[in-house]
């Protein structure tokens, strides 16, 4: 079945053949997306159905290379048409969109750039000449944008695939690439042609070369969707502040939450020397119990160890006192022997009834001698000391107030709330709750009390017979997170291949898998 385009039937269509293009032109005029739109059965991408006005003058039909827009002398096939396995479908209905002349000259100019683009849809628009052959995918991406800014984001690409997957790999590199300030463009110009080729480290069956494109498109769109997150150097970190997150974190994973509290009230009252400082017990309980932390959560601090086992605060004892003379005369010290001087004092009382001068002295010396154990004194490692000896990574230091240290839940509420607010992105729950030490359900808790906004998220991919053992065979195999298959009137049935396979065998049924991912994650300062 096909459709006659241009004056005759008042549409206008936009074919677009390559995957690149299509990315591009949804970039530019995400307000002409939303009209009617056919999902091609030979591609599988989309076309958009245009009305033309009668008032407005007659446009013709404009080719270039994947993409054209279809007018007077040309036609489109239609839905419900089936050509081998390829079935055209209704992705989005309605009455198509109507052109203004602002649109026209607009699409124009767009039809143009694609021959001489300009400078910043250069990089991307290479990307059209990407042959789903696979010796072409390999070479068409030698030249047109300059190799060695991408040298490194290629490289964080590449080293991370075989550890946490090839999409996750992608998705990670294009957060990278959005958080350092390298544009959208850029990204798609220097990862596509890699993911396509990237091979998984994982059992896998083989993908055609144009869903690898399109998977790379998608997951670097969604990961520009959102803005990029601000990035604090360490150098505008202020003196005097707290622990820096990593070493918060590594005490925390390891059980030692009062270790983290009493250093953090130390670091933020400005014991933060170059060369260490040098304090007693005493002194540091006055800063902590300012705090409310007490005693005993100090003394298990200062018997804190690194990894190797050693002790984080150097002890010193003061050497003893040497011996005070207790009969001095004419400041000179006296020269009896013990044994003298225990005659001379039973003497002198056996003379006198009053205390002698001799025993006063020996009276008031012994009241104003120091008693007790001599003090102990511990030298407070520096920030850079602290993460040598940890094993961590130095890393900027979230504000924190001296009243969130009165408890570790409240301190651990207070690097949760920080961190989110810093940083609001996609994140596991198990992360998050790995990361303070602590339960899944303490996170959700957590969530509530600081105003932590959680919004699910989830992928959804089109099912095809081209891909449908992506669905899993039974229920039980599918994710534990969630999953299921909804049709284009938004009915939802179980995750299951067989089932899959009679929707799709229903005459023009458009099929999606979804499946629930991390969810998203950001600060409700309101």
């Amino acid at each position: 079945m096909a459709i006659v385009c241009g004056r005759l039937s008042g549409l206008i269509v936009i074919d677009i053949d390559d995957p690149i293009l299509a990315a591009l032109f949804e970039h530019r005029f995400p307000q002409l997306t939303q009209t009617r739109v056919i999902r091609s059965g030979g591609r599988g991408l989309p076309h958009y159905y245009f009305r033309l006005p009668p008032e407005l003058p007659t446009v013709e039909t404009i080719r270039q290379h994947g993409i054209e827009l279809r007018s007077n002398g040309a036609y489109v096939v239609a839905p419900p048409t089936q050509i081998d396995t390829g079935e055209w479908r209704i992705e989005r209905g309605g009455l198509p969109r109507s052109l203004s002349a602002r649109d026209l000259h607009e699409l124009r100019e767009f039809f143009a750039s694609v021959n001489q683009p300009s400078e910043s849809d250069r990089k991307l628009v290479l990307l059209s000449h990407i042959s789903t052959d696979e010796k072409a995918v390999s070479s068409s991406l030698a030249v047109g944008f300059n190799r060695q800014e991408n040298i490194d984001l290629t490289a964080y690409y590449r080293q991370r695939a075989p550890q946490i997957g090839r999409n996750n790999a992608l998705f990670a590199a294009a957060i990278h690439a959005r958080d350092n300030g390298i544009s959208e463009l850029d990204v798609l110009a220097a990862l596509v042609r890699d993911h396509t080729e990237q091979v998984s480290a994982w059992a896998h069956r083989p993908e055609a070369p144009t869903l690898r494109q399109r998977e790379s498109l998608l997951t670097i769109r969604s990961a520009f969707s959102r803005h990029p997150r601000r990035a604090t150097s360490l150098s505008t970190i202020p003196q005097g502040s707290g622990l820096p997150d990593s070493v918060r974190e590594k005490l925390l994973q390891q059980g030692q939450a009062s270790a983290a509290r009493v250093l953090d009230a130390l670091y933020l009252s400005g014991w933060n020397d170059d060369n260490g400082r040098r304090f007693t017990e005493r002194e540091a309980l006055t800063i902590c119990q300012q705090a409310g932390i007490g005693r005993r959560a100090l003394l298990d601090t200062l018997k804190l160890t690194d990894t190797k086992g050693q002790p984080l605060f150097l002890e010193n004892l003061p050497p003893p006192a040497p011996p005070q003379d207790l009969c001095p005369s004419n400041g000179h010290s006296n020269s009896f022997s013990s044994g003298e001087e225990k005659n001379m004092l039973c003497t002198v009382a056996a003379r006198v009834k009053r205390p002698s001068d001799v025993q006063t002295h020996i009276a008031s010396a012994k009241t104003t001698a120091h008693r007790g154990r001599p003090p102990r004194y511990y030298f407070l490692p520096t920030i850079s000391t602290l993460c040598q000896r940890l094993r961590v990574q130095r890393s900027i230091s979230a504000p924190m107030h001296t009243d969130e240290l009165r408890s570790a839940k409240h301190y651990r509420q207070a690097l949760h709330r920080e961190f989110i607010r810093r940083r609001p992105g996609l994140y596991s729950r198990g992360w998050l709750s790995a990361r303070l030490g602590v339960s899944r359900w303490t996170t959700l808790r957590y969530d509530d009390a600081v105003g932590i906004r959680v919004q699910p998220m989830y992928s959804k991919q089109q099912i095809s017979w081209a891909n449908v053992n992506d669905v899993p065979e039974t229920q039980q195999d599918a994710p534990i997170t969630g999953a299921w298959l909804q049709t284009f009137t938004g009915k939802r049935f179980p995750p299951i291949r067989a089932l899959a396979k009679k929707l799709l065998a229903r005459r023009g049924n458009w099929l999606l898998y979804i499946t629930r991912i991390a969810n998203h994650y950001s600060y409700n300062s309101g």
